[in-house]
């Protein structure tokens, strides 16, 4: 690196200005105290970073900035925002929790996937899903069960329930019923009971 130029200005209107110039570098660096604020910054012959502070703001303009610490702590006592016009990721080594006292909302406007070992979901009243195409559960390598206190399947046009052997089986009573038709049809059909009554 060469010879740096440094200079120092003083004015009573427009206050304070320190300036090093690197012409090697194609590097000059101003800092500027005018009353009200105080501006930092970095200009070279590709890029600008720039601070400015002023006695209710703080704003940073720079390609890239990074920050490391051991612990961060950030806090708002009103609105909150972080948006990226590209990819935005967050990571955790250890265990990460997002919490809310009030309403949360989650949306995507492409597709959204939640991946895990493990998933359990649970509300305190009411846990309720809804797809205009289709919604499908699957369960590959075990079972998959449905439990309630009462539990309602219904479909607007076609109900089916398939498997290489089904058993539909009650404590106390089974309905079957149609209000038009009701067929039951096999090889072989066997209806048996103590009491059988048919029509």
């Amino acid at each position: 690196m060469g010879t740096l130029v440094c200079k120092v200005e003083l004015d009573k209107q427009k206050g304070i200005t320190i300036t090093v110039d690197n012409a090697d570098g194609k590097i000059t660096q101003t800092v500027t105290m005018d009353g009200t604020t105080l501006t930092i910054k970095v200009k070279g012959d590709q890029q600008t970073s720039t601070y400015e502070q002023k006695q209710d703001s703080i704003k940073i303009k720079v390609k890239e900035y990074l920050l490391e610490a051991e612990t961060i702590t950030c806090k708002s006592s009103k609105a909150t925002l972080h948006e990226s016009q590209d990819t935005w990721t967050q990571k955790s080594s250890k265990a990460m929790s997002i919490e809310t006292q009030d309403k949360l909302d989650v949306k995507a406007t492409m597709d959204a996937s939640v991946k895990a070992m493990n998933i359990a979901m649970e509300a305190n009243q009411k846990l309720s899903g809804k797809a205009p195409m289709g919604v499908s559960f699957e369960a590959s390598g075990g079972e998959a069960k449905i439990a309630g206190l009462k539990l309602a399947l219904q479909a607007t046009t076609t109900a089916e329930l398939k498997g290489l052997k089904t058993d539909v089986k009650a404590d106390t009573m089974v309905n079957v019923e149609g209000s038009a038709m009701a067929t039951l049809k096999g090889q072989l059909a066997q209806v048996s009971g103590s009491l059988v009554k048919l029509g």
